[in-house]
């Protein structure tokens, strides 16, 4: 109860954005406060005021407060459009105030959802011939303050070919704020995580995040890819075991986001050569042959079952066998002068990765 005429305050709940409300506005109740949701997504909000009419002499001026921004239109009698800034997902409503000055007023006001920009965002995986038929999963999301959009989570499968290698070019278009489209200068997380049956160890020494936001589009072709990754920024990494990430800046402003993964690696290789640069025929027909007695191969079950190979193990010198799970890939080392590895049984497909030596 109240011992006098004043209104005691209550919550309301906030409308939706996108609405038209008329307010009559007299002597007695002077101004009037709502609040609008306006959603997840960024953007300019435009609040439209129509005045309906307006006592001559009178004033009308409409506040909104945004995450503690304030705006406002003024002390003002023409019809107008008062812009908010809404710059965070997580905060998702704005605050209304209207009043007047001098006399009574009808007032149509139209809070406008957020005109949110559409941007694309590039996934591309960049990976060795060597390391063909490895996988891992790729993942990044992103946060705006409070909020964390979802999980981006592929499984990248690598292939075989010249570098460059893009074993995933994929593109998302969306509007900023939506919960795999990140906002303006939010933290993305880009991952590499080597979760069952994936096979792929990350190396930071060699492997890297890089990124880039630019209203250059860059498509999935040889020399693209090169112009890309000279223009990319390299990110920090961090993590380890099976799980290494990066946190990068999404940029501001320009049309196209891309998030790469270079998973490529180096490996020592025995060159040939000439002490005289002009004996070309040395090196090419002299050239000493390979002396490490071992040999690489990949095993990649691809049966419904487990498989077992067998094989001559390269430290021993004895024949071995090897089970492997359905869908995994094992790397093994055996003897070059050996029996090469044959399948006792499952289904396995057999490759040679390596011709002298193996990787360890």
């Amino acid at each position: 109860m109240s011992s006098n005429n004043q209104r005691i305050p209550y919550v309301t709940e906030c409308i939706s954005c996108g609405v038209t409300q008329e307010f009559t506005i007299s002597e007695a109740s002077r101004r009037f406060d709502y609040c609008v949701n306006v959603g997840q997504l960024v953007g300019d909000v435009n609040i439209t005021y129509n005045i309906i009419s307006l006592e001559p002499g009178a004033t009308f001026e409409l506040m909104a407060d945004y995450n503690g921004t304030p705006y406002t239109t003024g002390p003002v009698s023409v019809d107008g459009v008062l812009t908010v800034t809404k710059d965070s997902v997580s905060v998702d409503t704005i605050a209304i105030s209207i009043s007047t000055v001098g006399g009574a007023a009808v007032v149509e006001v139209t809070v406008d959802c957020p005109t949110a920009r559409e941007i694309r965002v590039f996934e591309v995986v960049l990976t060795s011939n060597e390391n063909a038929v490895y996988s891992i999963f790729s993942q990044w999301r992103y946060t705006d303050g409070t909020f964390v959009g979802s999980l981006q989570n592929n499984l990248v499968i690598f292939s075989s070919g010249v570098n460059p290698i893009v074993s995933r070019y994929n593109v998302v278009s969306g509007l900023q704020g939506a919960s795999n489209i990140p906002t303006d200068s939010s933290t993305i997380r880009m991952a590499s995580n080597k979760l069952f049956p994936t096979n792929y160890n990350f190396d930071p020494a060699q492997n890297k995040f890089m990124y880039l936001r630019t209203n250059t589009l860059y498509n999935n072709n040889t020399v693209d890819i090169n112009a890309l990754v000279a223009a990319a920024n390299t990110g920090t990494t961090a993590g380890g075991g099976t799980y290494y990430y990066s946190d990068v800046n999404a940029g501001v402003g320009d049309d196209f986001l891309y998030l790469i993964w270079d998973l490529r690696s180096s490996y020592k290789v025995s060159l040939c050569y000439s002490e005289d640069p002009l004996d070309v025929f040395n090196v090419c027909c002299y050239c000493d042959p390979c002396e490490d007695p071992c040999r690489e191969w990949t095993l990649q079950n691809v049966g419904d079952g487990d498989a077992v190979v067998r094989y001559t193990d390269c430290v021993t010198g004895k024949p071995t066998s090897i089970t492997i799970g359905p869908g995994q890939t094992r790397i093994l080392c055996g003897l070059s002068s050996g029996e090469p590895p044959y399948v006792e049984s499952g289904g396995v497909i057999i490759t040679v990765s390596q011709e002298c030596g193996c990787r360890g």
